[in-house]
């Protein structure tokens, strides 16, 4: 058997990953339906847009109401302020000094801050659109690209669609491997590659001016073979990535990355499983006959308000069929059933009681809310008066119930694109570059502002050492630590209250590490926090400051025992006299 040629091994690879897909797909085709109101085919190769945007089967639109609220408020527990619901701090390794801590307040952080919050860097609506899908579908992917050669915008941000993806695990269960195909516009594959570097049929078509036609595209990333990462530059990195037509089998691109550019997280799954499921999912059986109930209540409710009719007919044969809808007109012979009708015209039959349909679509939306956890999300239940301690416990269990979801959202999708983001700007010189350095030469040269790295960081990463560390102020972070503050917030008072009577009680603990800790937990931003070094500068200048005070107070006790001695002396004197 010939030996099968790289783009050849991609694609028999795709068709691996699409098998391993399939079983989710018609759960997927359900929730498109039904929740997203698109008519979604999940099983073709990417060549099939979206056929409608509203079913006409789809009578309810609650459904869509509820996971968008559900969705919104996952947002805002995860990510409620762009860039600013994390810190970028130093590593518990990197010294506490003054340097260090203006660094990451003055240079880091604000360079975070302007790379994720521009609003043309996408972040922002790429983090709502894969909640979204994690939400819905159980699955949700960021892409995070790095723009060569500009400072200006250094990296820009969207969301890849779980129906064009097509994803893999590690032994460590996190995501490495994005295989991903879509329908491109010819004008659009030569703009982003190159009119040099597509097919001859893609060419053709682009020379004839027929920009619109369709190019079936396909992207793969994944680990690169550790014995393939060798040498120098993108082709040697951990991470292998190759674009090409699917049709034609032309390359059209091969690079790689530092790390895993799709952070790919899932809102819970099987651990034999690699596809996510979501709460649309698990919801899906309630909106199917939600959708069914609700359609035969408007049914019942038209004929309520427009009853179908009989009218006598004195002739032969009558009509040949009975119309039950609603505001219908049926003929019947008045020979066969006059003794069956009280007036000329009258209502053929008044439909049941609604009263029962209508408390099972309340149970049903009832229960759909639960499945999206939004009486947990919101916590919008106030109507019982609590004391404070069954509020604490009620924050409690909510927390707990809704940690599994934030601690993977968090551990699979955030985490990886503030490293990611991090890693790129930090590579591009905008944390500042080595004193000497290539890259100091080239600011230089551009004629742009930089800074230094200071000398620790240098050192941490010579050595290969972690140096930063993300602390998230986001309700979500402090939901899971809420355990943790309240534990410091206990100990506190109580050796407080000990330390009253028993001075030595507070010898027990490191009451700057229990503040410090308490404030990362509480939110408190690192910009209010004073360093290590900058906490013993005033403690020294106190100590000599109450020195000087003592001193003086001791010089003016002594002055006035001389005094009152030298008084005291020239009295003996007189008396003796």
């Amino acid at each position: 058997m010939p030996k099968l040629n790289k783009i050849q091994q991609k694609k028999r690879r795709f068709r691996q990953l699409q098998q391993q897909k399939r079983p989710f797909e018609k759960l997927y085709t359900l929730i498109a339906r039904f929740i997203d109101m698109r008519a979604v085919h999940f099983s073709d190769e990417g060549r099939t847009a979206v056929v409608n945007i509203i079913p006409e089967e789809i009578v309810n639109n609650d459904v869509s109401h509820i996971a968008d609220s559900s969705s919104s408020a996952l947002l805002g527990a995860l990510w409620p302020n762009g860039a600013n619901s994390f810190r970028i701090d130093r590593h518990r390794t990197i010294p506490d000094s003054e340097m260090n801590k203006q660094w990451f307040k003055e240079v880091v952080n604000p360079a975070m801050l302007d790379a994720m919050d521009n609003p043309q860097n996408g972040l922002q609506i790429a983090f709502e659109e894969a909640i979204s899908e994690l939400n819905n579908y159980g699955v949700g992917s960021i892409n995070i690209k790095d723009n060569p050669n500009n400072l200006n915008k250094p990296v820009s941000y969207s969301c890849w669609d779980v129906k064009s993806n097509f994803i893999d695990e590690n032994n460590d269960k996190f995501v490495d491997t994005v295989y991903r195909w879509w329908n491109s516009d010819v004008g659009e594959v030569v703009k982003e590659y190159g009119l040099e570097n597509v097919s001859t049929k893609t060419r053709a078509a682009y020379d004839k001016g027929d920009f619109e036609d369709k190019v079936l595209v396909a992207i793969t990333i994944e680990p690169r073979p550790v014995k393939a990462q060798n040498g120098a530059g993108s082709l040697a990195m951990p991470f292998e990535s190759v674009h090409f037509e699917w049709d034609t089998n032309k390359k059209l691109k091969e690079s790689g990355f530092a790390e895993f550019p799709v952070p790919t997280a899932r809102y819970k799954k099987k651990p034999d499983e690699v596809w996510g499921r979501g709460a649309g999912g698990q919801s899906i059986p309630d909106v199917i006959e939600l959708n069914a109930v609700w359609e035969a209540l408007t049914i019942a409710f038209e004929k309520f308000l427009d009853p179908p009719l009989g009218l006598l007919d004195d002739g032969r044969l009558g009509g040949s069929d009975v119309d039950t809808s609603a505001g219908s007109l049926t003929v019947f012979s008045v020979d066969a059933i006059v003794n069956n009708l009280s007036s000329i015209i009258a209502p053929l039959f008044q439909t049941g009681e609604p009263s029962g349909a209508v408390v099972l679509t309340e149970k049903l939306l009832q229960s759909i809310s639960q499945h999206y956890m939004l009486d947990r999300l919101l916590d919008l239940n106030n109507q019982n008066e609590m004391t404070l301690g069954e509020a604490n416990i009620r924050d409690s269990l909510r927390s707990d119930s809704l940690r599994k979801v934030y601690a993977r959202i968090t551990a699979e999708l955030t985490i990886p694109v503030i490293i990611r983001t991090f890693n790129i700007l930090f590579r591009k010189g905008l944390f500042g570059v080595i004193p000497g350095s290539e890259q100091e030469m080239e600011f230089l040269l551009l004629g742009r502002d930089y800074n230094y790295l200071p000398d620790d960081i240098i050192s941490a990463i010579v050595q290969d050492k972690d140096f930063f560390e993300i602390r998230f102020i986001s309700p979500a972070a402090r939901m899971l630590q809420s355990e943790e503050a309240n534990g410091i917030i206990s100990v506190l008072k109580v050796t407080s209250e000990a330390g009253a009577v028993f001075p030595n009680a507070l010898d027990s603990f490191n009451i700057d590490a229990m503040l410090k800790r308490l404030s990362e937990i509480l939110g408190v931003s690192i910009d209010v926090l004073n360093s290590t070094e900058t906490v013993q500068l005033i403690r020294q200048i106190r100590a000599q400051k109450n020195e000087t005070f003592e001193n003086l107070e001791n010089a003016d006790k002594i002055a006035d025992i001389n005094m009152k001695n030298s008084q005291a002396a020239a009295q003996s004197g007189v008396q003796r006299l």
